[in-house]
């Protein structure tokens, strides 16, 4: 694989993750302003069920907002587009830490989703992505940075 095909998947890859994380942060965001009433399963804490909805929304919405920050800064990082390209592998790494904590604390109810089946299939793609970047980026240390060209 070539530096550049390399940059654009993993960039692509990033920026995708980001963009679903990003959906859900709209969600939880429009719970909070009170925009439209939770549609589909309601984020909830499972280890404390007694929390209210906009509690869980608020507690939702830092964890979101942490790993979409972490996936398109990351995204972005790879391109040169803010960062040098090595501040990659710390933002991606702990989005994709960030965002298992996430998926953990609110098991089976991804914001913004329609339905509980909805739910399950975002979040059995999400848990395989972010195990992926940590694998890759932490546990290989891949790609090296020359393979990005930078």
């Amino acid at each position: 694989m070539t530096a550049e095909t390399s940059r654009v998947v993993i960039a692509t890859a990033l920026l995708l993750h980001g963009a679903a994380h990003l959906v859900a942060l709209g969600a939880l965001v429009a719970i909070l302003v009170g925009a439209h009433p939770p549609t589909g399963p309601v984020p909830r804490l499972w280890a404390l069920p007694r929390l209210s909805t906009r509690t869980g929304a608020l507690a939702g919405a830092l964890l979101w907002a942490a790993a979409t920050a972490g996936f398109l800064g990351g995204a972005g990082a790879i391109w040169g587009l803010w960062l040098n390209a090595s501040a990659w592998r710390p933002l991606s790494s702990g989005a994709s830490m960030t965002s298992l904590l996430g998926l953990v604390v609110f098991a089976g109810t991804w914001p913004g989703s329609p339905s509980r089946k909805r739910s399950v299939l975002n979040t059995a793609i999400a848990v395989p992505m972010d195990g992926i970047i940590l694998a890759a980026v932490v546990g290989l240390r891949w790609p090296p940075l020359d393979l990005l060209g930078r």
